[in-house]
């Protein structure tokens, strides 16, 4: 963060302290003092909700945005709006969320036309194409070395 920015953080976080101490003074500083600058956000940010933390950064004008489980991921209103997620039909398990093709291209646009490969749909091909024999890509499988759908 550059020096304003970095006292508008503080500000919002309301802990004035932070953007006078030389431990926080500069980029260099913070980061020598990594843990106790990170207990210090920690705590201020334990006090409020994500959303309440971003509504009060992005009023700031500090860039914000939350960090998501994995679920949350998918909910997300500029992730819907943008059409980032795709559902297909994954053999054995059902609908399936995953991302859409990350690039947009108006004159050829990619679509998901396939699942995910179940676990060893691949296996032997593969290995075949590595010049193993048949015989041997059975005895990895039987052994319990590879898996073969």
């Amino acid at each position: 963060m550059n020096p304003d920015q970095y006292g508008r953080f503080c500000n919002v976080l309301g802990d004035e302290q932070l953007a006078t101490d030389p431990k926080f003074a500069t980029n260099d500083s913070r980061l020598a003092h990594h843990d106790e600058l990170k207990t210090r956000i920690e705590a201020a940010l334990g006090g409020a909700t994500t959303a309440e933390w971003v509504s009060r950064f992005e009023a700031a004008q500090v860039a914000a945005g939350p960090i998501y489980e994995f679920d949350e991921v998918f909910e997300d209103p500029q992730v819907r709006h943008l059409g980032l997620v795709t559902e297909i039909d994954q053999p054995g398990y059902g609908k399936a969320k995953m991302l859409a093709f990350p690039v947009r291209a108006s004159a050829t646009p990619a679509t998901i036309r396939r699942p995910a490969p179940r676990l060893g749909e691949h296996t032997a091909e593969v290995l075949g194409e590595l010049g193993i024999s048949r015989v041997e890509i059975e005895r990895l499988a039987a052994a319990g070395i590879v898996a073969l759908a």
